[in-house]
Order: structure tokens, then C-alpha cells, then sequence
């Protein structure tokens, strides 16, 4: 069994990651996986962390969202990159 942690996000998002995950490291959704995972950025690649529980993004909402919101802007009026499609390469 995983010890797992509460966590929040840069954008106010929260949920659950195992107890491994630091500030800095990143919630992802891998295109196909059925929750987020915790990546976090060592020299020019990223290391698995672990699987999390993010509140609002386990069902789609994210992938939806990237859809639909493509160069809008947040409250403050600054270009909201909350989610934004990136591509990884596994080795």
C-alpha cells in the first residue's frame, strides 16, 4: 500500500499523491492512463513519481478543457496555462 499525502496545485486544484512528491514536481495526464501521475523533471527528462487523485480532472475534464480553451486568459487577464498539451518521450 501507497502512503499517500494531500496535495495543491499552482491553480488551486487538490487531491491525493504518495507521500514521494515534492513542490516542483508535475501533475500529468498521459493520453490513455486512467488517473494523473506525479513526473518530476531531473536534467533534460522526467522521472515517474507515482499515481494521484486530482479533484475536477480524473474523468476528462482536463483533456475537455484543453479543447475548449485554447488561447483564453484567466481572472487577472494573463494567458491561463493550467493545462496545456505537451509531448514526453519515454525511455
Amino acid at each position: 500500500m501507497v502512503e499517500c499525502i494531500l496535495l495543491t496545485t499552482e491553480n488551486g486544484y487538490f487531491g491525493l499523491a504518495p507521500s514521494e512528491i515534492r513542490g516542483g514536481d508535475v501533475i500529468c495526464i498521459l493520453m490513455g492512463a486512467p488517473v494523473p501521475y506525479a513526473l518530476r523533471k531531473k536534467g533534460d527528462h522526467f522521472v515517474f513519481v507515482g499515481a494521484c487523485f486530482v479533484d475536477s480532472v480524473m474523468r476528462g475534464e482536463a483533456l475537455e478543457m484543453v479543447r475548449s480553451h485554447s488561447g483564453t486568459s484567466d481572472h487577472a487577464g494573463k494567458e491561463d496555462e493550467t493545462f496545456k498539451k505537451r509531448a514526453f518521450a519515454m525511455r
